[in-house]
């Protein structure tokens, strides 16, 4: 029976640039802008209850 042998330095490599890659420039992202909203003024009034 034949045992494959598991390519360690290959699987180091692979890790180690997918590290380095991970470790690129960010940019940094733009501030938030102020939303829009809208508004509404509440009166008072008198409103009838009905009951069925």
């Amino acid at each position: 029976m034949r045992v494959e042998r598991v390519p360690y330095r290959l699987i180091t490599v692979a890790a180690a640039a997918v590290f380095l890659a991970a470790c690129g420039k960010k940019e940094s992202a733009p501030p938030p802008q102020t939303p829009e909203v809208g508004v509404v003024t509440v009166q008072p009034q008198a409103v009838p209850v009905f009951t069925d």
